[in-house]
């Protein structure tokens, strides 16, 4: 046997076994992956607690539970806080929380807050989320979201000013004018000129995995091709267990023309994608698992959450309330 056929019939070998080693886990990645190109489909979905490891369950604001904080102008015991849990409000300086999402939308994930802010001299409070940004007064009982963009960036920092205020999104940098009855927004992102410009390789990397890189078209070709990985995975396991299917008196009839498709094009998909798996593959491998925690369907179910652990760890037992607009260090918020 000439030393390229010992090579042929190894590499073989080792691509049946090693390919139905890995066959549940490709399935699940591409699923999964889909699902993650387009969170819209599985946001309103949650998992039940005693399906996910202990170090996911939320618990004395952990995980990025609580990230901002404001208090009330009239009255010092009252607090609202937001986190990857949603929106909390206090009534007893931060010894007790009950939910304050009233108006914010019903899937978790797009309760995620990033930051809180109240209006100087006014009873305006700002709230910057997954979905984008929300606002209510004071004395009213539910949020109203506020149509920056068209497609509702996520809002991550606000700076309240005299009768003004700043709203920074992924992409974009928002004035407001404040008046007792509204806040006016409009786009003041400034241009700048870059004299080196470069893009972080792990943004690369991030953009190139799931297609966002291109657009649209990319995220759909990025589909296109978790599909083709889901039916390379489910054919290997067909082909393998079809001689088995189709003995007669010990010896093999002919294939059914299904197995004759597949086998077909499972050789073909895995030629004709190689550069695309290739690439997807190669940039997932240096790209960590995205922060979890706070997901979850259980938030309304906790009418009220004891606070003195969390109280403790934000400066002491004897620390002072946080002040006007107090803030954790916030993890990253990549997904």
């Amino acid at each position: 046997m000439t030393i390229s056929k010992r090579i042929y019939c190894k590499s073989r070998w080792l691509h049946k076994w090693l390919g139905l080693f890995l066959v549940l886990f490709l399935s699940w990645m591409s699923i999964s992956g889909i699902l993650l190109n387009h969170p819209d489909l599985i946001a309103p979905f949650s998992v039940p607690r005693y399906l996910v490891p202990h170090q996911y369950h939320p618990h004395n604001w952990n995980r990025s539970g609580l990230i901002a904080a404001v208090d009330f102008p009239d009255d010092s015991k009252k607090l609202v806080v937001g986190g990857k849990l949603g929106i909390w409000f206090s009534q007893d300086g931060g010894y007790s929380f009950t939910p304050f999402m009233t108006g914010l939308p019903q899937a978790p994930y797009y309760r995620k807050t990033y930051d809180l802010a109240q209006i100087h001299n006014s009873e305006w409070m700002l709230a910057g989320t997954e979905s984008g940004l929300y606002r209510r007064k004071v004395l009213e009982s539910t949020w109203v979201r506020l149509a920056l963009t068209a497609d509702n960036e996520p809002v991550h920092r606000i700076i309240p000013m005299d009768n003004s205020v700043l709203v920074f999104t992924d992409s974009h940098i928002y004035s407001g004018i404040v008046t007792p009855d509204t806040i006016k927004f409009k786009d003041q992102t400034p241009a700048r000129e870059e004299s080196d410009p470069a893009v972080p390789l792990v943004d690369l990397f991030f953009n190139l995995h799931d297609g966002s890189i291109w657009g649209l078209p990319g995220k759909l070709l990025i589909d296109a091709l978790g599909l083709s990985i889901l039916f390379l995975s489910v054919s290997a396991v067909i082909l393998w267990i079809a001689p088995s299917l189709y003995r007669k008196k010990g010896q093999r009839s002919k294939r059914s023309r299904l197995i004759q498709v597949m086998n077909r094009y499972h050789l073909q998909l895995g030629i004709w994608l190689a550069v695309l798996l290739l690439i997807s593959g190669g940039t997932g491998l240096f790209l960590r698992p995205p922060p979890t925690g706070g997901h979850c369907r259980w938030v309304n179910s906790c009418p009220t959450i004891s606070w003195k652990a969390s109280r403790k760890s934000l400066g002491g037992q004897n620390s002072q309330r946080p002040g006007r607009h107090h803030e954790q260090p916030v993890a990253d918020q990549r997904r």
